[in-house]
């Protein structure tokens, strides 16, 4: 009942549109036939410019009876789609199409695999499947749903679907399936698609890139990378320089970035505003900031992303001053900061002690540019207040606040309170942040060394306890470098490298010379007086 009410209402809509604009949209009625073909009908959808005209369009289709045309009905549902009509709109084209081809099942899965619900995508193929055969365009679509779900679950029994239909080798269709899969987090499945590849093109080498950097797999999407180099014929394109660019950043490896740059350079490729923030990104996270800042300079267009990468830059290595000076320039440019602006801006100000310039940037995010305070930016409120030893002042800003404070608004708290030794504060923190996310093991060393700093050694042994009994543990350290393009990464009780030997042996030469030099470790920076493997487990906090 409720989808013909619904199509009364949309046939109401074209008939009042029809009588509205007919003669402004064709200018002369003579030039209309009296009876309209369907290729006239599809020449009239072509030329539509907005939703107004397309509804008109869409009464001729109806009063020349061409509505049960599949084809035209496909070329409506895009339409509707195109011009940013709702998606029932073009599922009620859809329904009252009885006759439907492979083309208009794709199109409707196709909307809703864009726009969402991206389950009704899932639904429609499903149902597709009992009247009519899936081809090689339709997977994509449903595929991508699965993946804006992040249902891995589904993803693999559209999978099985693929296999059945035998189209498994298929690139255009292994493309979508290694995506699907790593926005699922199933980064294995993906690999293993991948490598079954017979033919890959530039999107199958981007999407496992981009899948092993979704996921993390930074030093995976490196060693990809160079594969890439050697195996595929063609050449690294945007898409993979995007890719691989935060690869570098992440793992330190300054080397693989400076060729990467030098690449660019030598094929003349454009080092624009989106390229331009990913290298000034990879520089900052790879300790050359002047270098960051020499390719900032060198980009004569720049928009917000490429001033928050510079601006970013600057506070992540301490220089808070210089990034409120650019914020400075970059408001008297006239470009507009956004929130991750004002995120930036604030921890400048924290670092730098300047309160009062915070509050005034503050104000201005919400009451000059109607930007409403996100958790981080409240975080960093409050551990501008911490730092500056004014915790009554920021649990009264968490109190006041209008949205509810989250991980990383206690978590800041719980910093300052390390800072100025706030216990009584530091455990209403810890509290909050225990039942937020009971997991985290830096919350419990923070509050251990806490304890340990008023030498509570009794509540020290307490939070191991609880430790020991959600199974919570500290992760394993790990560290990075990189030697002639080759990045090293060493963990806690890693014995994989081939040199395990000499760096063992390089470690017990350290140790022993620490050892005669016997240099005391300032007390409140280590746990002391606690039981061996207490001592072990904090003091590398």
């Amino acid at each position: 009942m409720l989808l013909y009410r619904k199509l009364f209402q949309l046939r109401f809509e074209i008939r009042y549109a029809y009588d509205r604009v007919l003669n402004r949209f064709f200018h002369d009625s003579r030039n209309i036939p009296y009876r309209l073909n369907s290729f006239d009908c599809m020449r009239l959808l072509q030329s539509c410019r907005d939703i107004q005209q397309l509804k008109v369009t869409h009464g001729l289709i109806i009063t020349n009876c061409y509505q049960q045309n599949p084809l035209l009905a496909a070329k409506l549902v895009s339409c509707y789609m195109d011009k940013g009509a709702s998606v029932n709109d073009a599922r009620l084209v859809f329904e009252c199409t009885k006759e439907r081809d492979v083309l208009l099942w794709n199109v409707m899965i196709q909307a809703y695999g864009t726009v969402g619900p991206h389950g009704e995508a899932v639904s429609l193929f499903q149902q597709m499947r009992t009247c009519i055969k899936p081809n090689i365009y339709t997977f994509p679509f449903v595929l991508k749903a699965c993946a804006a779900m992040g249902d891995g679950r589904k993803t693999k029994e559209i999978h099985a679907d693929i296999l059945k239909a035998g189209i498994q080798d298929n690139v255009f269709v292994c493309n979508s399936l290694i995506s699907a899969y790593s926005r699922c987090s199933e980064i294995k499945a993906a690999c293993k698609v991948f490598d079954r590849i017979f033919a890959r093109d530039i999107i199958s080498w981007n999407s496992m890139i981009m899948g092993y950097a979704q996921n993390d797999c930074w030093k995976e999407a490196l060693m990809l990378f160079h594969r890439m180099l050697t195996e595929f014929p063609g050449k690294p394109d945007l898409i993979t320089m995007l890719s691989i660019l935060p690869a570098c950043g992440r793992l330190a490896a300054l080397q693989q970035g400076l060729w990467i740059h030098t690449y660019l350079i030598k094929n003349q490729l454009e080092i624009d505003m989106v390229l331009g923030s990913a290298l000034i990104m990879m520089y900052s996270k790879c300790g050359c900031l002047q270098v960051a800042r020499r390719v900032f300079e060198m980009i004569p267009k720049r928009n917000v992303v490429l001033w928050n990468s510079i601006i970013g830059s600057y506070g992540f290595h301490g220089g808070a001053w210089e990034a409120l000076e650019l914020f400075s320039q970059m408001l008297e440019t006239g470009v507009a900061p956004d929130d991750v602006t004002f995120v930036y801006v604030l921890s400048a100000c924290s670092h730098a002690g300047c309160l009062a310039r915070a509050w005034h940037y503050f104000d201005m995010m919400q009451n000059h540019f109607g930007i409403l305070p996100t958790e981080e930016h409240c975080a960093c409120v409050v551990d501008m207040l911490g730092r500056a030893g004014k915790l009554e002042e920021a649990m009264s800003f968490i109190r006041g606040m209008s949205l509810e404070p989250g991980l990383e608004v206690w978590g800041a708290l719980l910093g300052a309170c390390r800072i100025h030794n706030k216990i009584d504060l530091a455990e209403a923190a810890a509290k909050e942040l225990f039942v937020l996310e009971s997991t985290d093991a830096g919350r419990y060393v923070l509050l251990a060394n806490i304890y340990a700093a008023a030498r509570r050694w009794e509540d020290v042994a307490k939070v191991r306890r609880v430790m020991r009994e959600g199974k919570v543990r500290k992760p394993l350290g790990c560290s990075m470098i990189e030697i002639e393009r080759q990045t090293h990464a060493f963990g806690s009780y890693d014995q994989t490298h081939p040199l395990l030997n000499s760096i063992y042996a390089m470690l017990g030469w350290l140790e022993q010379n620490m050892k005669e030099l016997h240099s005391p470790i300032a007390p409140n920076g280590v746990l002391q007086n606690v039981e061996g493997e207490v001592e072990d487990e904090y003091s590398a906090s």
